[in-house]
């Protein structure tokens, strides 16, 4: 019974340490760490703690234009260049 006590009592010191390891630096893989470092380079006045900055595309805040690939990671523009601009643009040779 002493050592069955004593087995959880040993595994929730080490639950401790790595929670306090990852309540500081936040992230537990060192690709998520790199990420993180990242995007404080990039976002200085941004605290991750308060306000974290989004990871991925939203496809319910999308337009339709807009596509999503790569786990909503990558953004792509689904019209075509010749939709948008239409008849507005003039072809050099008119003089204009």
């Amino acid at each position: 019974m002493a050592a069955a006590t004593a087995d959880p009592g040993a595994g929730n010191p080490q639950a401790g340490d790595s929670s306090g390891g990852g309540a500081g630096c936040g992230l537990p893989s060192p690709g998520e760490q790199e990420l993180s470092r990242r995007l404080q380079r990039l976002y200085p006045a941004v605290n991750q703690q308060e306000t974290p900055l989004p990871r991925s595309w939203s496809p319910k805040d999308k337009y339709n234009y807009i596509g999503l690939s790569q786990g909503n990671l990558r953004v792509h523009y689904k019209a075509t260049w010749e939709a948008e601009v239409g008849g507005w643009l003039e072809p050099r040779t008119s003089g204009l």
